[in-house]
């Protein structure tokens, strides 16, 4: 009661007009009832208190009138409310109706923005704040040692998992594990890499996800003697085993070694990472030393009533005692436990940065997009000029007409942002895709799902975009909606397009402008990408990328990596149909490495300051041959050449040409550049190769074919400088490329292939197997992908701006009809009036056209990229053509203003 009456005061106290009237309407009502009384032949004295007795206590009366008139006109406001919203909505979709034009454009902006924009944002938060979708995943946390001296996380931690393992109380189940790459070879010996994880039994305890079929690894698996068994995905089971019912008891090999299959675990668990097997981690960690054993991931489960801050607090007090007794090795090093899901992205500070950058970066071009909507918004808002005079004439407050044009934004961002989440969806999906094409590992808890905050988010920046396109052009029109009432009605227009909306269109037209000639490089690039001639037979070629494990498990197998590799070589050659085989870091077509060099007897630096460049390969000593490719003068590289400390070389005709000016390089030197450390202003060289021979021109990357910015034509892919080395194979970091000539369809040699590898040595991973016409395949996959989302920006950039210009055509055209009617009474020619009334437009269009212009220039200058006359040729009939598209725009008020 107490409570009700101290909110009926301070209702009355925030409601003086209500209470005010109250009180008028009793003193009205008193001082009647005393007339009446005095009529009667009562005197004064006696006609109030009369009064006051017949209508009792005033203060009590009026605070009870106070009340119910409050609450009355509450009930009448929500009334209102309710009846106007719904109004207000219903026109709402009319007006997308009656504008399909602007209903079109300005959701199609609005969509693309809220697309990309939820894709940026559910990146970042799935790097932030991200979540396990594991049973209590919150509760899941990794531990690790930062080292404070070298700035980044100390793995050896062997010793610590016994220590923390034993002493702490707030995180249970603590485990360890790290990755490894291997080949899995069942009894048909054909290999699948796949990525493992040796791992504690304690990891599937800390996930508590049941297997498929067997059981989880346990402690005992990793005791001295225990049979060696693995846990497989069911992924690799289905794919590499033919999801084989009877698949636990079978012995499989990981890499040499053979192992039991004892369970299967379900699609969706990877755990610790993005592993698709486990074996146990073989490891006695009370055995080592602080800072001895393999670089390991530790992990736990938050026991029942700890919190992550105790955890710490009591794992730090663990590290001070670490750094007292163990100064030597612990006194940088400083224990932290943070969330698991934080773990992956928390070592990789770059990707943050990049995530926090790109979601900045969308928000800026959503409000850009947004902004162009606006423009659009607010012709729209000029063109029912009259009906927002007439509706305020009526009694329709200002805040009612912002609030009828904020839900017609808001009717249309609605349907905008549907559409945007749904192709989000999709998009976030093709980005995943892209990663993993790029062999990016995504840790399991990466899902292509839209999360709850990004919901919010796009309630958010929908709404934004409702006040950006609906409600700051309503404050624009409704501004002094009586003087333009009188502007109206005196024939005269009172909206007028001010300098922010001209920036607007001005800016729109300059990124147009700008941004097409890298588009249109692009598209060219891929084109010429697609079409590349290696300048070998390249459909007769079957390649692979093929990985030795340095760290498999091979005692007793004396052979060195050169001896194995040359093993597989004869193995594969020996083949029916099969005509040579080869190895090369890189293969035609495949990425090689551009490196600055320096050549004997040349100027190591071009005019503008850049070094001489050059693509390198090291490659088989008989890579010449297996290829075809002829040698022009001196010789090819012999067995000797690989084996010997004599640092020979070989370099193509475009060498000879391009860095020598077409003089013979035999005999010459060369040598690479790279920046110094110490002075990163000044070069340092390499050791001299000497010039043994020059072959003819075959493609060594297609990387510069896809040079957003070299649209000119004038380079083909055989047509780079080139250098070729001798190839050592025990000296390429266990991982080569291989190049098998055939006589049939490459693809039908793979199976034969994959037996094979297997059968010379099971630690050799084969992946990426293609033809050699295949080469770029997956590069122009990712390269495709780029160019359609920039595609569809330039697109939605080009229909904005036209739109925008419409828009301040046909508003000036509406504007001013009564001045083209006047002046053509008066006798002006169409040309006249034609200038009068478009020269703003040109202006504005010349002027985007020139900024555009002289912004790709700019970049295309500071690049070295703007160098040659034909370009600037291009570059300026590109304006005029731009130019001309925008002043399409103004064709249909044009013909308005003529009629």
């Amino acid at each position: 009661m107490n409570h009700e009456r101290s909110g009926r005061r301070w209702t009355r106290i925030f409601n003086p007009d209500a209470r005010a009237e109250v009180e008028d309407e009793l003193s009205f009502h008193f001082e009647q009832r005393v007339q009446e009384n005095i009529a009667r032949g009562m005197d004064p004295e006696a006609a109030r208190a009369a009064a006051q007795q017949r209508l009792g206590d005033l203060k009590t009366v009026q605070s009870e009138c106070t009340d119910l008139l409050i609450a009355e006109r509450r009930s009448e406001k929500r009334r209102e409310w309710a009846r106007f919203s719904w109004l207000d909505f219903k026109l709402g979709f009319r007006m997308l109706a009656k504008y399909p034009g602007l209903t079109i454009v300005g959701g199609i902006a609005i969509a693309f923005a809220i697309m990309m924009g939820t894709v940026a944002f559910e990146f970042m938060i799935k790097m932030v704040r991200p979540s396990l979708n594991l049973a209590d995943g919150d509760r899941i946390v990794a531990m690790r040692l930062w080292d404070a001296s070298r700035s980044r996380v100390e793995k050896r931690s062997a010793h610590e998992l016994a220590t923390w393992g034993a002493e702490l109380k707030t995180i249970g189940q603590i485990g360890a594990y790290h990755t490894m790459e291997r080949n899995l070879v069942g009894s048909n010996d054909v290999g699948f890499p796949a990525v493992v994880a040796a791992m504690t039994a304690s990891g599937f305890q800390v996930a508590r996800v049941a297997p498929l079929l067997g059981r989880p690894l346990v402690d005992d698996d990793a005791r001295p003697g225990a049979p060696a068994v693995i846990v497989i995905g069911e992924q690799l089971w289905r794919t590499a085993f033919e999801a084989d019912p009877g698949i636990l008891g079978r012995v499989v090999r990981v890499g040499n070694d053979p192992h039991t299959v004892v369970g299967v675990m379900p699609g969706d668990f990877a755990f610790p990472m993005y592993h698709e097997a486990w074996v146990p981690l073989e490891l006695n960690a009370a055995g080592y030393a602080p800072l001895e054993g393999p670089g390991l991931a530790l992990f736990g489960r938050l026991t029942d009533g700890s919190t992550l801050d105790v955890a710490q607090s009591e794992l730090t007090a663990l590290g001070d005692r670490a750094a007292r007794e163990s100064p030597q090795t612990h006194r940088h090093l400083r224990p932290s436990v943070i969330p698991y899901a934080n773990s992956y992205f928390d070592e990789q500070p770059d990707a943050l940065v990049g995530a926090y950058f790109s979601n900045s970066f969308m928000l800026l071009f959503m409000l850009l997009l947004y902004a162009n909507v606006a423009l659009l918004m607010f012709g729209r808002a000029a063109t029912r000029e009259g009906e927002i005079v007439v509706r305020n004439a009526l009694g329709a407050s200002r805040a009612r007409i912002l609030t009828q044009l904020f839900t017609e934004a808001l009717v249309l961002g609605a349907f905008a942002a549907l559409i945007g989440v749904l192709v989000a969806r999709f998009g976030l999906g093709t980005v995943l895709w892209f990663l993993d094409l790029n062999n990016v590992k995504i840790p399991f808890w990466f899902r292509d799902e839209l999360s709850p905050i990004t919901a919010l988010y796009v309630v958010g920046v929908t709404i934004l975009a409702a006040v950006l396109a609906g409600v700051v052009p309503g404050l624009k029109a409704t501004r002094g909606i009586g003087t333009q009432l009188r502007a109206a009605s005196a024939g005269a227009g009172g909206l007028r397009f001010g300098g922010i909306w001209t920036a607007i269109i001005v800016t729109q037209v300059a990124f147009t402008v700008a941004f097409f000639p890298f588009l249109i490089s692009l598209g060219v690039s891929m084109v010429k990408a697609r079409n590349i001639d290696l300048g070998v037979a390249a459909a007769e070629y079957l390649t692979l990328r093929v990985a030795r494990d340095p760290q498999a498990q091979t005692s007793g197998d004396p052979r060195s990596v050169d001896a194995i590799y040359a093993e597989l070589k004869r193995r594969v050659a020996a083949e029916p149909g099969v005509r040579g085989v080869t190895f090369a870091t890189e293969l035609p077509g495949q990425f090689h490495p551009v490196l600055p060099i320096e050549v004997e007897g040349v100027d190591r630096f071009l005019p503008s300051g850049i070094p001489l460049r050059a693509q390198r390969a090291f490659v088989d000593p008989d890579f010449v041959d297996v290829m075809g490719i002829s040698v022009r003068s001196g010789r090819a590289f012999r067995a000797a050449d690989a084996k010997s400390d004599a640092r020979v070389v070989i370099v193509n005709q475009s060498f000879a040409r391009t860095i020598l000016g077409g003089r013979n390089p035999i005999g010459r030197r060369v040598r690479y550049l790279s920046r110094d450390p110490g002075d990163p202003q000044s070069w340092k060289a390499g050791p001299w190769n000497e010039v043994i021979g020059v072959t003819n021109d075959v493609a060594f990357g297609v990387l510069h074919l896809v040079d957003t910015w070299n649209f000119t034509g004038e380079e083909s892919a055989a047509g780079q400088p080139g250098i070729y080395h001798p190839l050592a194979l025990e000296n390429t970091g266990y991982d080569v490329s291989m190049a098998i000539h055939v006589d049939a369809d490459p693809l039908s040699y793979v199976g034969r292939l994959r037996s094979i590898v297997t059968a010379v040595d099971p630690a050799l991973r084969m992946d990426k197997v293609m033809p050699l016409e295949n080469f770029a395949s997956d590069f122009i996959g990712v390269m495709t992908l780029y160019f359609r989302i920039l595609l569809g920006a330039g697109a939605l950039a080009l229909l904005l701006s036209l739109a925008g210009i419409y828009s301040i055509m046909s508003f000036t055209v509406s504007r001013r009809t009564r001045e083209i009617g006047i002046r053509v009474a008066l006798g002006s020619t169409r040309r006249g009036i034609m200038a009068a009334m478009f020269s703003r437009a040109m202006v504005h269009i010349g002027i985007g056209v020139a900024v555009g212009v002289l912004v790709f220039v700019w970049f295309s200058d500071g690049l070295g990229w703007f160098t040659s006359a034909t370009m600037a040729a291009r570059i300026v009939a590109y304006a005029t053509t731009m130019a001309g598209v925008c002043l399409l725009a103004c064709v249909v008020p044009a013909r308005r203003a003529l009629r």
